[in-house]
């Protein structure tokens, strides 16, 4: 009995977060679909608590800046090298 009990509460806690990924999953696509680069003003983080119920959303924190001689960079930078690829040199 109380296996039923916690499976019947698992259940739509499962159903509901599948749900709450999908809307998710199209917001993403609709991000894509309008263009290719994505501003950070449409990011947004978003926390569910289902037992509350409790829907919030905070814009996310910056990355930590790290500093390398002059120059300052996050982990969220790339570096884009001019020139060569590796995949020329392959036979």
């Amino acid at each position: 009995m109380q296996t039923k009990q916690i499976a019947g509460r698992i259940i739509p806690a499962i159903a509901t977060t599948t749900v709450v990924v999908g809307l998710e999953l199209y917001k993403i696509i609709d991000m894509h679909s309008f263009s290719k680069e994505v501003s950070s003003e449409r990011m947004e983080s978003g926390f569910i608590n289902l037992a509350l119920p409790l829907y919030a959303f905070s814009e996310p924190i910056g990355a930590p800046k790290k500093q390398y001689s002059d120059q300052e960079f996050t982990l969220w930078d790339r570096i884009e090298i001019d020139g060569p690829m590796i995949k020329n040199y392959k036979n």
